[in-house]
């Protein structure tokens, strides 16, 4: 049990780690090949087509707009993530200590709740 106290705490006494900042061209491409890589969204490609169009629609036209509509939903959606994800990492680099605490009171929480 003081374990998993510890475990939970842990995190109040690190230190931030920053990651480190790579240029503006090699965080593009690595976003980009990303994209392309991503088991996510291709499943998630697969899956959408498969339930939702292909039983209504199988002209090649319908399913050519539901490919490209399901391409830009799927890039808008993986920049909006990036772009909220930039705003998380500074608010935790500026505020690390209150971060970690309410998180790992949190923890604690959750971990309490399951021997209560």
């Amino acid at each position: 049990m003081n374990d998993k106290i510890f475990q939970a705490f842990a995190p109040v006494r690190t230190p931030f780690a920053r990651v480190r900042e790579f240029k503006k061209g090699q965080a593009y491409l690595s976003g980009l090949f990303l994209q392309f890589v991503n088991v996510k969204v291709m499943v998630s490609a697969i899956v959408s087509i498969q339930m939702f169009v292909l039983p209504y629609y199988q002209s090649t036209e319908a399913l050519a707009a539901f490919a490209i509509f399901i391409a830009i939903a799927g890039t808008s959606c993986n920049l909006i993530w990036s772009g909220f994800g930039s705003v998380a990492s500074r608010l935790f680099a500026n505020h690390t200590k209150l971060i970690n605490t309410i998180l790992a009171i949190s923890l604690a929480f959750c971990g309490a709740g399951f021997w209560f």
